[in-house]
């Protein structure tokens, strides 16, 4: 990777960090191999967030729904959005209700969600009480 690259994708990186909170190892060969890319999938998420008349405990229970839904089921993305949630002020009830909601579609949904929903609770109280 060329200097002006290497400075691009540390650019593009410490940029998705600023708008998501978080970095993943899975988008390393991305900005490796094509910054600019990523930057196009920042621009897309940025829009629906800034675009939205969805409260941010909305969004991130509706990010829930959708990353554990069976066909889809992306655990890490759930487990962000759990963990955004929480932060948003959503209950357990809440996010246990999305939960449900979504069984429908398959109950492996339930049954994967709920380890994930677990860790990011104790997460939440191991915080608190640091």
């Amino acid at each position: 990777m060329n200097v002006t690259l290497q400075e691009k994708a540390r650019a593009v990186k410490e940029a998705f960090v600023r708008q998501r909170g978080e970095w993943a190892p899975i988008y390393d060969l991305l900005l490796e191999e094509d910054p600019a890319f990523l930057e196009t999938i920042m621009a897309f998420q940025a829009g629906v967030v800034e675009a939205n008349a969805l409260d941010t405990k909305t969004r991130e229970l509706v990010g829930i729904a959708v990353n554990v839904c069976a066909p889809h089921l992306y655990a890490r993305s759930a487990t962000s959005h759990i963990r955004g949630a929480l932060a948003a002020g959503a209950t357990t009830a809440e996010i246990v209700g999305v939960l449900k909601v979504v069984s429908q579609i398959g109950l492996q949904s339930f049954a994967e969600a709920l380890p994930m929903l677990e860790q990011a609770l104790v997460e939440r109280a191991g915080t608190a009480s640091a």
